[in-house]
């Protein structure tokens, strides 16, 4: 078949929109980090995660007590009852990571709390450490704790020492 000029021409114009949700949190499981570890030592203990956020992000990290806590109550007997620690995130992106500098536990705990600032303290979503333009997609990334052994001041009481820290991880608005 031939096409004549003076046949007039059908077109279908169809515009089609589509959308990726975002989303931003944790992949796979996390390993438990309740075992003994030694205080009294000085020790690195590296808490790897899956960050998975489709979109720039905001990481967040808070601390319950500002240090890990004895689990009895101060007695007046002269031992500490608190451990300060050091923690460092590294966080896995499509670019560089983000490697923020270690904060003090005693600074996880409320914006501007004792000691120096902390880049990524966050206690709810959209506050903490922004990633930018970056993006993580099941990249690894990890939390590192570290402490000093015991060395001049009251030595620690002996007992069970815990903190409960939380990471936030939001997508940026």
């Amino acid at each position: 078949m031939s096409h004549d000029d003076a046949t007039p021409v059908q077109k279908l114009t169809v515009d089609v929109k589509a959308r990726i949700a975002a989303r931003c949190g944790f992949r796979g499981d996390q390993d438990d980090h309740t075992g003994a570890q030694d205080l009294t030592v000085a020790h690195t203990l590296v808490i790897p995660f899956q960050l998975d956020c489709n979109t720039p992000f905001v990481i967040g990290v808070k601390s319950q007590h500002g240090a890990f806590a004895a689990d009895r109550t101060p007695d007046g007997s002269g031992f500490a009852f608190t451990k300060a620690y050091r923690l460092s995130l590294d966080i896995g992106t499509n670019g560089q990571a983000l490697t923020p500098a270690a904060c003090d536990s005693t600074a996880l705990t409320a914006p501007g709390a004792p000691g120096a600032a902390c880049a990524f303290y966050g206690a709810k979503p959209g506050q903490g450490l922004s990633s930018g333009k970056l993006i993580s997609i099941d990249r690894p990334s990890s939390m590192s704790l570290s402490w000093d052994g015991q060395g001049a001041g009251p030595r620690n009481v002996a007992g069970r020492y815990s903190d409960t820290i939380t990471i936030t991880v939001s997508a940026r608005t």
